[in-house]
């Protein structure tokens, strides 16, 4: 049984790992965007996501891959069970940063611009969505019909990746 004391210490540790490679991933993709961005707008994004995706990955593998603590004379920074705790740490950061930029958005707003600018913009992005997904779907279905065995795309996957486009 752990002290209080030692929970603390080990969430605590897991929480500033967590921040730390989150910071030096946005910085990564910072600097990556500064030399792609003219040549693919929207680098820095897709770099945060793919090693995102790979990070959580390799967070989730290093957690049930180390089921037991080895015995070493090597210091470990925690062993293995701080990856359990980095991984415990990562949602609450991750809903709390999602709940941050949402809020910082809506301090921006000028609720009198919104409500007169509303509907126009609600019967665009409407027209927009309904385009999308109309061109989603037809181009879906010919590609079904024109390579049927060598293409095997299911409407989610399509879907997907219409949505991170």
């Amino acid at each position: 049984l752990k002290s209080k004391k030692s929970q603390f210490a080990d969430h605590l540790r897991g929480t500033l790992l967590v921040g730390g490679l989150a910071f030096a991933i946005v910085q990564l993709a910072t600097f990556v965007e500064r030399y792609l961005s003219a040549y693919v707008p929207g680098t820095g994004c897709a770099i945060i996501a793919l090693v995102s995706i790979w990070v959580n990955k390799y967070i989730s593998f290093q957690t049930t891959a180390t089921t037991t603590p080895r015995r070493t004379k090597e210091p470990n920074f925690g062993g293995p069970m701080i990856w359990k705790h980095m991984q415990q740490a990562a949602s609450p950061m991750s809903n709390v940063c999602f709940h941050l930029l949402f809020a910082s958005i809506g301090m921006s707003a000028n609720l009198g611009h919104a409500l007169h600018n509303g509907p126009a913009c609600l019967i665009f992005s409407f027209m927009a969505l309904s385009v999308h997904i109309a061109t989603t779907f037809l181009a879906s279905i010919g590609i079904q019909r024109v390579l049927p065995n060598r293409l095997q795309l299911h409407l989610e996957d399509i879907l997907v990746a219409s949505n991170a486009a």
